[in-house]
């Protein structure tokens, strides 16, 4: 029975491993005057074609009509702030490049090959970039506004800021027909947010408008798919304070209700806009493009797209950066409204209600160990040593139930025989059952497994934060060992902690039946190679550090319980 406890508690781990796996896998500001601010500076293209082989937002051809755009030449506007640069087209208002430089802490970042971290993709230029606009009810209007060269009023190329330095950047564009557009902009140095209002005036009324974020936003570069290291393109809606996540296969669609914000994401980045006030819809599209990958094979990316309507001529506010759990709370912090809770941007998984309260404390303690190490390896090799200490009196405790249960297992045995051919009603069995209750009453397994259990949402939290964190994104710990956040090349980690498990359940005490043998072979041998081989091949090495570091301190732990200990 007691094997039968410990195999369950097992099973148990691997399939919440198991599903995180499978299943694919944290008032505003206005101008002087209260409305749009002044003039600022310039933009990039946004051509509304595109290459994708599958569903994409209905685009007009752009109709033959003269606009004032035609006297306005193209040009390019640099943002460059101390933790990223953009770029901004005249042609469509429309960011064309946004490449983060570090986080705030300092760490550079840099793309899945080791360039620079662009987080816009390539590929945009035939679907159209972020900030485009849409008008419902006007589709021909749309493509104009999105192929048209807007008028910046500001001649200055570039725009650099530094210190608490914020800067606008306003452009507006005026039809033939008498269509005026303004698109306004304003950007802040050292902070990932930014803030975006947009009006389009017709015949002196305002028209209803949105505005499309993506396609795609994150690391073009990265091919890795799967939850360990990389969450599929996904749009991020929040209605009526719950959230919703769309992949590839749930779209095209529209969602409606009470939406505080909405946006698209990958892993480790997102892009997400919050209107000043509750919105009524977004519309989701999905763009499947075919190409060749590393190795010259044929893939399909799904670049993901989201519009949501904004408030004519109101700032809304913008995150465009890491899904770091402090930066999106800060942000979330400026827009003044109760209930916006970016962090949910975060994917914490199935278990997020357990794991959200113990992520920002283990959090606190790694980054402490890294400024005193300067390398996140031996900053995980600490905490898990830390954490097994803290646990090391209940697992003493679980080992000594355990060793219990294993030696009172013979004397169960013979009593389940005793009992054998009795009666239910027979004196004798009541007898043996009242002495069989007091030796379970002794030994009961459960006491040693319930400490174990009691270890689990310390363990999802820390599987959760190595597989999330941008600070473990491509840190580097010895040797071999280039990125924590991806697999070990060699497998070597993974498997001296195959090795480890093995040795950790051999001094662990088990049952002296002979009928369990077989049983514990399986347990002993095959679980933790099969352990290994599925989930922890592919695992970030910074899991597989923190599983093997964590095996080998119970070796020992488990060397000391058993030499202290009755036998």
């Amino acid at each position: 029975m007691e094997k039968r406890v410990i195999l369950a508690f097992i099973l148990s781990t691997l399939v919440l491993v198991a599903y995180s796996y499978l299943a694919g896998h944290f008032s505003p500001p206005k101008g002087k005057d209260g409305g749009q601010p002044e003039i600022g500076r310039s933009v990039s293209p946004a051509p509304q074609t595109t290459n994708s082989t599958t569903q994409k937002e209905p685009v007009a051809e752009t109709p033959s009509v003269v606009s004032d755009s035609l006297q306005v030449t193209e040009r390019n506007v640099t943002i460059e702030t101390s933790l990223w640069n953009a770029v901004i087209s005249n042609k469509g208002g429309v960011i064309t490049s946004f490449i983060i430089k570090k986080m705030p802490n300092g760490i550079l970042q840099t793309n899945a090959k080791g360039g620079e971290l662009q987080l816009i993709d390539p590929r945009s230029s035939t679907i159209g970039y972020p900030f485009r606009l849409e008008l419902p009810d006007d589709s021909a209007l749309s493509a104009i506004l999105n192929n048209s060269n807007y008028d910046i009023g500001n001649p200055s190329a570039d725009i650099r800021l530094e210190g608490t330095q914020q800067q606008e950047l306003t452009l507006t564009l005026k039809t033939a027909d008498e269509v005026v557009v303004t698109k306004w902009f304003r950007f802040y140095n050292n902070r990932f947010d930014f803030d975006f209002s947009a009006k389009v005036i017709k015949g002196g009324k305002e028209l209803p408008l949105q505005v499309t974020l993506g396609p795609g936003f994150g690391d073009p570069t990265s091919e890795i798919t799967g939850t360990y290291t990389s969450t599929p393109p996904q749009a991020v809606v929040a209605t009526n304070s719950k959230i919703k996540r769309f992949y590839g296969k749930d779209l095209p669609a529209k969602q409606e209700g009470n939406i505080d914000w909405a946006g698209v994401s990958d892993h480790y980045f997102c892009l997400v806009t919050i209107p000043p006030s509750p919105v009524q819809r977004v519309d989701l599209n999905v763009h499947k493009v075919k190409e060749k990958n590393s190795k010259g094979e044929e893939i399909y990316r799904e670049l993901i797209s989201a519009s949501l309507p904004i408030p004519s001529g109101v700032p809304n506010k913008v995150y465009a950066g890491p899904k770091d759990r402090e930066l999106l709370n800060a942000t979330a912090g400026l827009i003044g409204r109760k209930g916006i809770d970016l962090e949910e941007m975060i994917d914490y998984g199935m278990f997020s209600f357990m794991v959200r309260p113990l992520i920002p404390i283990i959090s606190a303690v790694l980054d402490f160990f890294y400024r005193v190490t300067h390398n996140y390896g031996w900053s995980i090799l600490i905490l898990t040593v830390i954490i097994n200490m803290f646990f090391f009196p209940l697992k003493w405790k679980s080992s000594v139930a355990m060793k219990k249960a294993a030696k009172l297992q013979p004397k169960m045995k013979e009593l389940q025989e005793k009992m054998k051919g009795l009666k239910k009603d027979d004196p004798q069995f009541q007898k043996l059952q009242m002495q069989q209750l007091q030796l379970m009453k002794e030994g009961n397994p459960l006491s040693g497994c319930l400490p174990l259990l009691i270890q689990l949402p310390v363990f999802w939290t820390i599987f959760v934060l190595l597989t999330i964190s941008l600070d473990v994104r491509h840190a580097p710990f010895v040797g071999w060992i280039k990125d924590l956040s991806g697999p070990d090349p060699l497998l070597i980690l993974p498997i001296v902690m195959c090795i480890s498990m093995i040795l950790q359940s051999l001094l662990t005490p088990t049952p002296t039946d002979p009928s369990q043998k077989m049983q514990k072979y399986m347990m002993t041998y095959i679980m933790p190679v099969a352990f290994t081989y599925f989930f922890f091949l592919t695992a970030p090495s910074g899991l597989v550090l923190y599983w093997l570091v964590s095996n080998l301190v119970g070796v020992g732990q488990q060397i000391i319980i058993n030499r202290f200990t009755p036998s």
